[in-house]
């Protein structure tokens, strides 16, 4: 008992329903024929009459070299296939059901471990998530107990001279710290910060109207103060 090779007209071989794949996967493998200029793993085909034939197996194959066909028209109008008949076809089956269960088996073993594979991979990013966070919230607390423990810096400067020596460390310190009871940390940071580029500038501090214009911002082209003059002034009633 041999199973025939044989060529065939594609005319004469009838199929089911197309294979239920990507149309990607049908023109990758039409281009692999074109290339090649025939199939590698030739279909399995019955005989169901005089010149005529049914597929059993290698439906993706056919439809690719059809497909292969349609990008190369001076590819034969046949292929070489493989014939079953009464006696061999039994078998035929019984070799292709093996070899698919044996397909699918290592289908569900690969995706199995992929997927394990997955859910390591995602457990080690949570840890790594969970441990960067956890060094975070322990350098931010150990930053506080530094700040805590550092003797804040205490000046008795006018205010006009503090600001004018604000590019000094334990000055601008200071400063920052008595703009912030009056205008919040935000605004205070602001104001801290164009002291000291006005003073990069070389500019003379110790002139009200000289601050004034300093503590300017710019929004969408217009200046507009930062701290209002009232604001100013109660800033300097309070200042210590």
């Amino acid at each position: 008992m041999s199973i025939k090779t044989v060529i065939v007209d594609l005319e004469s071989i009838t199929t089911p329903q197309p294979p239920q794949v990507a149309k990607s996967v049908i023109e990758a493998l039409a281009n692999t024929i074109t290339q090649l200029k025939g199939l590698v793993h030739p279909p399995i085909l019955k005989a169901v009459g005089i010149d005529e034939y049914e597929l059993l197996s290698g439906h993706l194959e056919f439809y690719a070299y059809l497909q292969a066909r349609k990008f190369d028209a001076s590819l034969p109008d046949r292929i070489t296939a493989l014939i079953a008949n009464q006696k061999t076809e039994d078998a035929i089956r019984q070799q292709l059901q093996i070899i698919q269960g044996s397909s699918s088996s290592q289908s569900t073993a690969n995706s199995s471990a992929s997927l394990d594979l997955g859910n390591l991979e995602a457990k080690l990013d949570r840890l790594s998530s969970h441990r960067d966070q956890s060094l975070q919230a322990l350098k931010e607390s150990l930053l506080a107990a530094i700040d805590q423990k550092i003797p804040q810096p205490t000046i008795s400067l006018p205010i006009l001279e503090a600001f004018d020596r604000v590019q000094e460390t334990d000055i601008a310190i200071q400063v920052q710290k008595n703009l912030q009871l009056a205008l919040g940390k935000a605004k205070a940071q602001k104001a801290v910060g164009l002291l000291q580029s006005a003073k990069a500038k070389k500019l003379n501090l110790t002139k009200l109207a000289t601050v004034r214009e300093v503590l300017t911002e710019s929004r969408n082209g217009k200046s507009t103060k930062l701290v209002s003059d009232k604001k100013i002034l109660e800033i300097m009633e309070s200042w210590s």
